[in-house]
């Protein structure tokens, strides 16, 4: 890594399959956490997500997910943007865009959101906002994953009058009452398996919710928190030969 980041919080279970239970719910950005708290997909959906906006996230996953005829949600850090090669550039995330990718939103500079003030949270995605709708060609992000996967309940209410939902770190299966700007996780590891990530997302399909995948780096293994590009080959194949559904985070969430 070109720059050190605060490492995002592990989940508690880690390698738990994690999903977001469903119902026709969407009230649309803008409403308050508490009044849209459930995810609008019906049935088993899998996301595939990534943090921080590496640049090999573009070179490595983007590849292995088209030639599956899938689509991820990439989670920017707008400053990233000018942090050098290990990062993405404008350029890139409209590259991202181009390609039918999501691009999320993770804050302008990847700060604990909970120490903040409301007005601070809202500066964060304000000005991340800008730069990321800006390198995207005009399409804003619908979406977040909280920095460190930290939040509050003011975080959550800043958070819905920007985004249809945000994506946490926290790990276990989630009931329908679940909160939708904190979504839940199933959090990737150097060790995951693609046997792992096949019982995990077959145990969504049996329970007929959603699985949210998160990765960071994708190809050199810089931390614990980083796959190689021929891992996560094989758990994209993992996802596609179970037949589920793969939506953007955006997709799932109506």
């Amino acid at each position: 890594m070109s720059r050190l980041l605060s490492r995002t919080i592990r989940p508690r279970t880690i390698g738990a399959a994690v999903a977001v239970a469903v119902a026709g719910l969407d009230s649309g950005v803008g409403a308050p956490a508490q009044a849209a708290s459930m995810a609008a997909t019906s049935g088993a959906t899998v996301s595939f997500t990534f943090d921080d906006g590496r640049a090999n996230q573009l070179t490595n996953a983007v590849p292995a997910l088209d030639a599956a005829g899938m689509k991820g949600t990439f989670f920017i850090i707008s400053d990233a943007l000018t942090w050098g090669s290990s990062y993405l550039t404008a350029a890139q995330v409209k590259a991202l865009a181009d390609d039918g990718q999501e691009v999320g939103n993770h804050t302008k500079t990847h700060a604990d959101l909970t120490t903040l003030s409301a007005s601070g949270v809202r500066t964060e995605f304000t000005k991340s906002q800008a730069k990321l709708t800006a390198a995207a060609g005009g399409v804003a992000p619908r979406t977040c994953a909280y920095p460190h996967g930290s939040a509050n309940s003011t975080v959550e209410s800043v958070a819905a009058e920007f985004f249809r939902g945000c994506r946490s770190t926290d790990g276990g299966t989630n009931k329908p009452s679940t909160d939708r700007y904190r979504l839940r996780t199933f959090y990737v590891h150097t060790s995951t398996s693609a046997a792992q990530i096949r019982a995990a997302v077959d145990k969504a399909a049996a329970d007929k919710v959603w699985l949210i995948l998160c990765y960071h780096g994708v190809g050199k293994i810089n931390s614990s928190d980083d796959v190689s590009a021929d891992t996560f080959a094989a758990h994209v194949k993992a996802v596609k030969a179970s037949g589920v559904k793969v939506r953007t985070a955006s997709q799932a969430l109506g």
